[in-house]
């Protein structure tokens, strides 16, 4: 049986993809990623970088370093239940 998969963006993170200072592209992978790395955490950081971003669990441990550019840290909490697996993306400002 395949999950139902909700993803959620709050309203800042949002407005930064209505406005074009984040891509669409850019927030599909950071969701990609956190999706692969969930058996890791149920949190996961997107750390931005010059030029890069470094993906981080809950624990603070680095991941993966991604060659994709945001405008600032993302937080991404990832929840599983039997029928479906919740994926929310905020800025850090807006937990």
């Amino acid at each position: 049986m395949v999950k139902d998969f909700l993803v959620a963006v709050t309203p800042k993170l949002e407005n930064y993809l209505k406005d074009n200072i984040s891509s669409h592209e850019n927030m599909v992978e950071v969701i990609k990623t956190a999706v692969k790395h969930a058996d890791t955490s149920c949190f996961i950081a997107f750390h931005k970088q010059k030029g890069t971003t470094l993906v981080i669990d809950g624990d603070g441990n680095v991941l993966e370093k991604l060659f994709l550019s945001l405008p600032e840290n993302i937080w991404v909490v990832l929840e599983e239940t039997d029928a479906h697996t919740t994926c929310v993306a905020m800025l850090p400002r807006e937990y």
